[in-house]
């Protein structure tokens, strides 16, 4: 998880090209929260 987060802080250099990018991840990764919450 932090892996990915640290990641795309990296992409945010490349930022007109990666936004999309970053913007699907970060929903992505409060969907999979949302889930892990749900779950519990």
């Amino acid at each position: 998880m932090f892996a990915i987060l640290q990641s795309t802080r990296e992409q945010q250099g490349n930022r007109g090209k990666n936004m999309e990018m970053a913007k699907g991840l970060s929903l992505s990764f409060f969907v999979s929260l949302l889930h892990f919450i749900i779950s519990f």
